[in-house]
């Protein structure tokens, strides 16, 4: 098997469609349990938990410690996910484990649980100090919740997967509460205090960067890391975190932010940081996200919205998005709303105008079926859609002089990253 079938063919894995970590646990024993040959620290959270991962990581590297690195998703390179001291898992590595891990497969891994045991071998290999761990999903049937961590943290508590994780913030918390084993110190974010009476609450924080400080400082604090360390950890950000970039001599915010809570905390941060740009908003959601919760937020503030259109089959089609904003921007509750809205308005006018004629029962349902068919989106928000677009590339929509920020979704950040990359102005994954 080469590297391009072997890379195909975990991609073209199946989602796990059972809540449970038999399989999981059947292939650690298999693999004789890789990640007991480290100590971990373990990070769930609705927001927040790819940085705080990363501060923790930079500041045990800092202290001398060698630092296994596991996060999610990507943005280009699927090697991203799994680091040691910054360093990505070399392509030599990483296609001689995952070939491995299939032959030996006999359990229906997942994507994530294909990668997940990938990166607990690779750090057992490279014999780490520590592996800092972020959850995929969850966390009481995450792929990573086979751990034995030193420590767990909670980032936040929001909504995001209700349809796996529970409607209510109790529920959602109780999955999150999963990676909390026996009596290891527990470390949350103000958000997630409310769920955790016996757990270390960080300080509260204007913006969501410092808030996640604040939670890694706590963390590294009951390590016993030098405040040394732990200063040069927390300027650590993984990309795409209220991250500014040039691009094209045009201003870019790249944000990962994807659900009503993250939108909430971007938004704090451009009014404190930028109060007098106006905001270009560029998006993109994931089917399964509450997206219309997120353009609600911004659509007050955008001097644009622009929906870029994807191939990728996970992605909202930007038609529904742009349809949505018109409806929204004219006060109606969705698309079916507004038809109706348009329908009544035009019959009214027709009536109107034809009141002195003769209708028989024939031409009325005519011209009522005719009109009810046909509605005319277009005509419908005319009025105000001239900074509502849909495109397929996001370079082509960046505006000059004006601050265009990137949202909602990783995948559509890869166009700026790959441009960047390939002119040497990436740099490495995490930025001070």
């Amino acid at each position: 098997m080469n590297d391009d079938f072997l890379l195909q063919k975990l991609f073209n894995l199946p989602t796990r469609k059972e809540r449970s970590l038999t399989c999981m646990r059947q292939m650690d024993v298999l693999l004789d349990h890789p990640h007991r040959a480290f100590k971990s620290i373990h990070v769930a959270g609705t927001n927040g938990k790819g940085s705080v991962v990363t501060k923790i990581a930079k500041a045990l590297q800092e202290e001398g410690f060698k630092v296994g690195l596991y996060t999610s998703p990507h943005l280009v390179d699927v090697r991203e996910r799994i680091q040691i001291n910054e360093e990505h898992i070399p392509k030599e590595d990483f296609f001689r484990i995952l070939k491995q891990l299939f032959d030996l497969d006999r359990y229906g891994l997942s994507f994530f649980d294909v990668l997940t045991h990938l990166a607990f071998v690779y750090f057992r290999e490279k014999k780490v100090d520590f592996a800092v761990i972020e959850t995929g999903l969850g966390g009481k049937f995450d792929a990573t919740n086979i751990i034995e961590p030193e420590m767990a943290i909670i980032t936040s508590i929001g909504f995001d997967h209700m349809h796996l994780l529970g409607n209510t913030l109790e529920e959602i918390a109780e999955e999150k509460r999963g990676i909390v084993k026996g009596n290891i110190p527990v470390v949350v974010g103000p958000s997630a205090a409310p769920f955790f009476p016996n757990a270390i609450v960080s300080k509260s924080a204007p913006f969501f960067d410092l808030e996640n400080q604040e939670i890694a400082r706590s963390a590294l604090r009951l390590l016993s890391i030098s405040s040394k360390a732990i200063e040069k950890g927390l300027m650590a950000r993984p990309l795409c975190r209220f991250q500014e970039r040039i691009v094209d001599d045009k201003k870019v915010i790249l944000d990962v932010a994807h659900n009503k809570s993250g939108f909430e905390k971007l938004l704090e941060a451009l009014f404190y940081f930028y109060p007098k740009e106006k905001y270009h908003f560029i998006v993109s959601f994931s089917k399964d996200k509450d997206w219309k919760a997120c353009l609600d937020k911004i659509l007050p503030y955008a001097a644009s919205i622009t929906a870029i259109e994807s191939k990728k089959p996970r992605l909202e089609s930007a038609s529904v998005l742009q349809a949505y904003l018109y409806c929204a921007r004219l006060g109606f509750e969705d698309l079916d709303s507004a038809r109706q809205s348009q329908i009544e308005a035009s019959i009214a006018r027709s009536l109107q105008e034809e009141h002195h004629s003769q209708i028989g029962k024939g031409d009325d349902e005519d011209r009522f079926g005719k009109v009810a068919a046909s509605p005319n989106l277009q005509n419908l928000t005319a009025h105000s859609i001239s900074s509502i677009t849909i495109s397929s590339s996001v370079l082509d929509v960046l505006h000059d002089a004006e601050l265009n920020i990137v949202c909602g979704s990783f995948y559509i950040m890869d166009q700026i990253l790959t441009i960047q990359r390939r002119d040497g102005d990436l740099g490495r994954l995490t930025q001070a």
